[in-house]
């Protein structure tokens, strides 16, 4: 005559991963380029037996490229990494230069005695032009006291640069 005691133990299972997912908090311009620092927050969760410790802080990119990409524990010691997240950054503004032809005034006191051509350059190394205005290579071919050109350009980032010429005297006759 022994007695016995019925035990009952809980067994915990837990054979599935957490989830983390990466987002940018803003959305890119309608070029899908940014023009500043891209804050990038992570979501986790975990239904059976929760996450291990806190979600990976925000990350701050500053330049194009990738994301890190953490990886997370649930507390069974399941493991899931973020996705990567890849952003195209452009902080700086389209780069505009001319030259004239000829590249100096040929008559006296600044006067051209002819015709003056105009050739602008822009470029973008980073985003590459998206718009530009005023910027097709021209000629002043009638004489004037005072004339200058404007050309303005605009990257994919949505940066602009606006360069207006020097003042141009012509006097042919």
């Amino acid at each position: 005559g022994g007695t016995s005691s019925k035990t009952t133990s809980t067994l915990k299972r837990d054979a599935t991963p957490p989830t983390i997912s990466a987002a940018a908090t803003t959305a890119p311009n309608a070029n899908g380029w940014y023009s500043g620092d891209v804050t990038i927050r992570f979501t986790c969760s975990d239904a059976t037996s929760g996450v291990a410790g806190a979600c990976p802080a925000d990350v701050v990119l500053t330049a194009s490229g990738s994301s890190a990409t953490p990886t997370i524990f649930d507390n069974a010691g399941n493991s899931a990494t973020s996705n990567p997240v890849t952003v195209q950054i452009d902080k700086s503004a389209p780069n505009v230069g001319y030259a004239y032809a000829p590249p100096a005034p040929d008559g006296n006191n600044g006067w051209y005695r002819g015709n003056v051509g105009i050739d602008w350059t822009i470029g973008d190394a980073e985003s590459g032009i998206a718009s530009s205005n005023g910027c097709a290579d021209g000629t002043l071919s009638t004489d004037t006291a005072g004339a200058s050109w404007t050309c303005t350009a605009t990257n994919n980032a949505g940066l602009q640069t606006s360069v207006t010429t020097a003042t141009i005297k012509r006097d042919a006759a």
